[in-house]
């Protein structure tokens, strides 16, 4: 996936998803939200989907992940998902010219 290997744009960072099931099993064509909020008013919001098995992406070996993105401005955000009626979420901190790893497991 480029967004692991460019150099994220000026004033950006980068975004790399690990989401598994609690015995270490994909979630492929999962879709997460990334979102920043100020106070309860999200002021941006993408979505991450978890690569799907029958395209040609695969993990990177150093890195693990299944799911990335790029040209993230820096802040605080929180990843949410709702994966086979579950919801799962976490908060992180995207510091621009870096990329933040992140992994979420299911507990199914």
């Amino acid at each position: 996936n480029p967004y692991l290997w460019v150099k994220p744009a000026d004033n950006t960072g980068a975004v790399a998803v690990r989401l598994l099931s609690a015995d270490g099993r994909t979630w492929p064509g999962a879709r997460l939200s990334l979102a920043r909020f100020q106070g309860s008013k999200a002021v941006w919001a993408r979505q991450i989907e978890i690569y799907r098995g029958e395209e040609n992406i695969a993990p990177d070996p150093a890195w693990g992940e299944n799911g990335a993105m790029g040209s993230v401005p820096p802040g605080r955000y929180y990843i949410v998902g709702r994966v086979n009626g579950e919801t799962i979420r976490t908060e992180i901190d995207v510091v621009a010219g870096e990329t933040t790893f992140v992994e979420l497991r299911t507990e199914q």
